[in-house]
């Protein structure tokens, strides 16, 4: 019976490959993958009992690694549970590896138990797909290790993603004696001689270099140092070498810089170009006259930024990308540069003047000025709110106040608005979230796959609808040696429902409270406990910053309780402050 054998030569591709995690549900079909994975001494092998969490969590593994996490499921509806981790994984080209288990195809709409049509079942999102035959002998193991080499350099790029393979079984799926070793099972051995010698991959594919022609590179050049009013905005990048060789080019520029969240700049210290607080000069008629936007990587959390992008009148607009996927909703992009970014900006930069080109006058100096007004009235708003906790000073406590060493993982809706616009510069430390579709759904398992990929301890900030999405992944954080520091700001609803133009509208009064404020009176000391994590309610701010800054011994769950409405208020207020300040500056 060759079930393991053919399921232990394909895990031994992945591992040579350089696969180190897999995360594995409960199933009978895949017993054969689940074996070899087991019994891997190179595998991680993490048990997840729920698919859409072992989904996220390997989503948040190949975000540490850079390299693809494989999912191994039994057949039917398990498969379908890890369609929310593929969207996401596709969209933020996330390198993910789906290993399917099935059932033959003569039990393929037959009306046999657990069977359903599992080939192509992500459509669109997977990089590529192909459904592998049931193990027989007379097929030639070389095609097992060419389909998985070819998995992997797909998941890889040049568009990072997710792929399946679809690997049916038939019954019975391991015998007492069934062969597993690669190495004595005579008739593979003329075929796999070479491949079971060198340890290394049986197709290897070098990575590609993608550069523009030189013509381009210097017809870019020449526009960025012809701009008069250049302005450059940073979205997503993935690497440190991305983040450092933007940072660098900004500094040759000597530009005003937006840095979004996810950049991994804007909340680095000693960044003189960066505008702290870009979001709440948008409207201001200085910002309102670039002639040259300069954009570098992926998207932005913030809409307002990619609205003001789509307002302005530049007559130059340039975008540098690692990748081929289009990142321009506004559809005002002229001219677009795809290559490694550390090599793209390494050679703009190198035909740039050495020290930059001096911009207007009255463009960065009064921008800059502008900038620290505007964060000055933030910060005097914010400490004239009542005592207690509101949401924007936790995501500045969560930043000053956590170790260095701790990374970031911060859930979508209201926590990412607030991290991305309010919190201060301070330790240097990686902020992830999962905005490739920008759900609630899995962002907890996400961040217990980076704690395990990262191997260093992390903190995830979340809101309540969040946490109760994904409860069951608290599960996962037993398995592993590292702490999670879980903030949820638990406001009792959707929060960020309110900053919608419904919540405003009276006649529409009797449904949004119920149906988008979503309101419950749940709180989560017991599931705390239920999972064995400590618990802590602060509800003063001196007392969440003691608690951040201690080093977690072990998991925690830290509740912060919270007003939506008030809030929204205070979002309001914030923005008043600010308008005034400008006002004043401008009279």
């Amino acid at each position: 019976m060759l079930n393991l054998l053919w399921a232990s030569l394909l895990i031994e591709e992945l591992v040579r490959l350089g696969l180190r995690h897999v995360c594995i549900s409960p199933g009978s079909r895949s017993t054969p993958l689940t074996i070899a994975a087991a019994r891997h001494p190179q595998l991680q092998a993490h048990l997840v009992y729920d698919e859409r969490a072992a989904g996220f969590m390997a989503l948040g593994l190949g975000r540490a690694s850079g390299l693809p996490a494989a999912l191994i499921c039994t057949s039917g509806s398990a498969l379908a549970n890890y369609f929310p981790a593929v969207v996401e994984a596709a969209q933020d080209e996330v390198p993910l590896l789906i290993l399917s288990a099935d059932r033959p195809p003569e039990l393929q709409q037959s009306g046999a138990n657990q069977t359903i049509e599992q080939p192509g079942i992500f459509g669109d999102y997977t990089r590529w797909r192909f459904a592998l035959p049931c193990p027989e002998p007379g097929i030639d193991p070389r095609f097992v290790l060419s389909t998985v080499d070819q998995a992997i350099y797909r998941s890889l790029g040049p568009l990072a993603g997710p792929v399946h393979l679809n690997q049916p079984f038939r019954e019975p799926l391991v015998l007492a004696d069934s062969p597993a070793d690669l190495n004595t099972y005579a008739p593979w051995q003329p075929a796999l001689q070479d491949w079971l010698a060198d340890k290394t991959p049986y197709t290897r594919y070098p990575p590609l270099q993608t550069q523009p022609p030189s013509a381009w590179l210097e017809t870019v050049a020449a526009q960025l140092q012809a701009a008069q009013r250049g302005l450059l905005l940073i979205g997503r990048l993935k690497t440190p070498a991305d983040q450092a060789a933007a940072r660098a080019l900004a500094e040759t520029l000597n530009w005003p810089v937006y840095a979004d969240l996810l950049s991994g700049l804007r909340l680095v210290p000693d960044f003189a170009q960066r505008l702290l607080h870009f979001e709440e000069l948008l409207a201001h008629p200085l910002l309102q006259t670039p002639d040259c936007l300069l954009q570098i990587g992926g998207g932005f959390v913030s809409n307002h930024v990619q609205r003001y992008l789509d307002r302005q009148q530049a007559s130059t607009r340039i975008q540098l990308l690692s990748g081929p996927a289009r990142q321009d909703p506004g559809h005002r992009i002229r001219l677009r540069l795809e290559g490694q970014l550390p090599r793209l900006c390494g050679a703009l930069q190198n035909l740039l003047p050495t020290a930059g080109k001096e911009p207007a006058a009255d463009w960065l100096q009064p921008l800059q000025a502008l900038d620290q007004r505007a964060g000055k009235a933030l910060s005097q708003q914010l400490a004239l709110q009542p005592a207690g906790l509101n949401e924007p000073g936790v995501a500045r406590l969560l930043q000053a106040c956590l170790p260095p060493e701790q990374f970031i993982f911060v859930g979508n809706s209201m926590p990412v608005r607030e991290l991305g616009r309010f919190a201060l510069p301070g330790p240097a430390r990686q902020i992830y979230a999962n905005r490739g579709a920008s759900g609630i759904d899995g962002n907890l398992a996400t961040a217990i796959g980076l704690l395990a990929g990262l191997q260093q301890p992390g903190c995830l900030l979340c809101g309540d609808l969040t946490l109760l999405h994904d409860l069951s992944a608290l599960q996962l954080l037993q398995q592993l040696s590292q702490p999670l520091t879980l903030v949820v700001v638990n406001n009792h609803g959707g929060g960020i429902f309110h900053f919608l133009p419904i919540a405003e509208l009276a006649p529409f009064a009797d449904v949004f409270e119920p149906w988008f404020g979503t309101p419950h009176d749940l709180s989560f000391d017991k599931a705390a406990a239920l999972f064995g994590l400590e618990y802590h309610a602060p509800r003063a701010a001196d007392t969440l910053a003691a608690l951040l800054r201690t080093p977690a011994a072990a998991s925690r769950l830290i509740e912060v309780q919270t007003d939506r409405q008030a809030n929204a208020r205070l979002h309001q207020d914030l923005r008043k402050a600010v308008r005034q300040a400008l006002e004043t500056a401008q009279a």
